[in-house]
């Protein structure tokens, strides 16, 4: 009897995902990185290669450069008390002591606002904040906390102020859940060993959990630190990267050279290739800084062999 050989069946099943990222992934990437070397405007017919010369302009633009400091300004304002509340959350619920009733509302309550498109939210938020009889102006003249409307949309501190925290809101609940399933995964009897022995909740925290679930911990600190370099939804629907350019972020900026008018794409696909060297970099010097010492002690024991 004929053997039947089934490993190429597996190939079968696999084969439209390799379609459809060869199609709509790949290609793109490669696509973008070519036009990035070309002066290529609005899809036309003709276009020359310019070598590095729209990395070049690039970095010679003012734009860019202000873009960079927004979006690492507000990746900080909102990634700091993000990471903080979430990992407080995770250890509230995890930890015995505490006995959180309704931890499923509570869960479901924090993760919702991931769940929801950030259109919808940059659109609800700008309504809330809307001037001059948005919700907010509404309430804070009730509470005679202001004796007229705010405009938050032409001040830049507090327009910044806005869309970090919705940014922090939306990003907190899946990060939680990450660190919930980290903490939930330490033996229980080193944390009852640790409380037997006098060890205070705080010190638990710090000397026992943060340092088991430090993988979790730079897991999330480096995909926080990209998505958060491409902060894009949220300040482009609530305010459009105004007052002023205060909140115009590099994908943003990249957005508006390509397809706002002016139609320069191949100095947009140099700005999103600056932005990926960046966030790759970043990515590299945050996991030299974070990852584990025995990682490094492997490392170094490898390489003298």
């Amino acid at each position: 009897m004929k053997k039947v050989n089934y490993d190429k069946y597996g190939w079968y099943f696999i084969l439209p995902f390799i379609i459809v990222f060869l199609v709509f992934s790949l290609y793109p990437i490669l696509y973008s990185l070519q036009i990035s070397f070309t002066d290529l405007k609005n899809f036309s017919k003709g276009f020359s290669y310019v070598g590095f010369g729209n990395y070049i302009d690039t970095l010679k633009l003012p734009f860019f450069w202000t873009a960079m400091r927004n979006t690492f300004l507000l990746f900080i304002i909102f990634f700091i008390p993000q990471i903080i509340i979430s990992l407080l959350l995770a250890y509230w619920f995890t930890t015995i002591s505490f006995k959180v009733r309704g931890q499923s509302f509570f869960k479901f309550s924090i993760y919702l606002p991931c769940i929801i498109t950030p259109v919808s939210i940059g659109m609800l938020f700008g309504l809330f904040f809307e001037y001059p009889r948005g919700p907010i102006n509404t309430l804070l003249q009730s509470l005679s906390v202001i004796s007229e409307p705010v405009n938050f949309m032409k001040n830049m501190d507090l327009t910044r102020g806005i869309i970090a925290f919705v940014q922090c809101w939306v990003g907190y609940g899946p990060m939680m859940i990450m660190f919930i399933g980290a903490i939930l995964g330490i033996n229980p009897e080193l944390l009852e060993s640790a409380r037997i022995d006098g060890c205070t909740g705080r010190q638990s925290f710090f000397r026992i959990v943060i340092p088991l679930i430090k993988p979790i911990l730079l897991y999330n600190i480096i995909c926080s630190t990209i998505g958060g370099l491409q902060i894009f939804d949220i300040p482009r629907i609530i305010n459009g990267g105004g007052p002023r350019n205060s909140t115009l972020t590099m994908s943003m900026l990249v957005y508006n050279q390509a397809f706002s008018g002016s139609g320069l794409y191949g100095n947009a696909a140099a700005e999103s290739y600056l932005m990926t060297i960046l966030m790759a970099a970043i990515s590299v010097v945050l996991y030299f800084i974070l990852r584990e010492k025995d990682d490094e002690v492997t490392y170094k024991r490898r390489n003298k062999r």
